[in-house]
């Protein structure tokens, strides 16, 4: 089928659209919400699925939600739109085939993060060791993913590197197992590791750089972990400039930083220092310095086995 009958099809009926051309589909597990994603391109759905594999399920299960990426395939790029459809509404279009992945996996979230409102979702990274979860609050461009990665490599448990999800009812941390995404120049921390990575562009406010996405299985021999009482809380934060170190953070400051991360604080208000206050109480909270992500992972190596 050309592009100009998908099109047309596509203005008469984008149900139709999707039943034809939308060949490739798989369904994925994220953090409780079945979710689809089907698309025209094999290309699109392998690079997909190299995002999100460690969240697929072997069957088509009944989706909660369908996402639908048409790619346009016509020659001269500058002529092309390619489509992101979130059920039958049209979520985003772009010449740009290279912003469709990175776009994609942000609606995703932010989909995840609504159905889970009654959470407490915490920018962070999250590994574990030894049944013991620790989670790195922090804010973009503090080092939270490179860190994460130095840790995998040291043979911790991977739960996501962007996001701590903490059940209401129990607080423990839950996983969220999307691969890796660099940013800037942290891949060059890991040479190793360019040979396994997905790259895309992402776009925020009329700017587009590179990412990378790496699978975790590909970064360590720890594994994925389960959901963890949390144990340990580092503040980590990206300097140059300082010698890398390791300072315990009093209890006070630890329920103010997990505050300043917390997503959905508008949510609950005041309602959620007693719960914060409850996971500072039963763990250990330090603030990390650091250069070279592999010698804050060392740091935090020599703290667990002490602990």
């Amino acid at each position: 089928m050309r592009w100009s009958e998908v099109e047309s099809l596509y203005n008469e009926d984008k149900e139709i659209v999707q039943r034809i051309v939308c060949r490739w589909q798989k369904t994925y597990n994220v953090v409780g919400l079945p979710i689809a994603v089907r698309s025209n391109s094999p290309k699109f759905m392998a690079q997909f699925d190299e995002v999100f594999r460690r969240l697929g399920v072997p069957r088509q299960d009944k989706a909660q939600l369908v996402y639908s990426v048409i790619v346009d395939r016509r020659g001269r790029s500058s002529s092309r739109c390619n489509y992101i459809l979130k059920g039958d509404r049209i979520s985003f279009k772009t010449a740009n085939y290279g912003e469709l992945l990175s776009k994609l996996e942000r609606d995703i979230e932010g989909s995840v993060m609504r159905k889970l409102f009654d959470h407490y979702l915490i920018h962070a990274g999250v590994v574990a060791r030894y049944g013991k979860g620790l989670i790195l609050p922090a804010g973009p461009g503090k080092g939270k993913t490179t860190l994460v990665a130095a840790l995998l490599e040291r043979g911790f448990q991977y739960l996501c590197d962007d996001f701590a999800i903490i059940d209401p009812v129990s607080l423990k941390v839950l996983p969220f197992p999307k691969s890796l995404c660099f940013e800037g120049d942290g891949l060059e921390f890991f040479p190793n590791l360019r040979a396994h990575a997905t790259a895309t562009d992402w776009t925020a406010n009329g700017e587009v750089w590179p990412v990378w996405y790496v699978d975790p299985l590909e970064v360590g021999p720890g594994g994925l972990g389960e959901a963890s009482s949390v144990k340990y809380i580092i503040f980590p934060e990206h300097d140059h400039f300082r010698e890398t170190r390791l300072t315990r953070l009093s209890k006070a400051k630890a329920v103010l930083g997990l505050a300043e991360n917390l997503l959905n604080f508008d949510f609950f208000g005041k309602a959620v220092v007693d719960p914060l206050i409850n996971l500072v109480e039963n763990s250990e909270c330090f603030k990390l310095s650091v250069g070279k992500p592999g010698d804050g992972a060392a740091l935090i190596c020599e703290l667990i086995k002490g602990g």
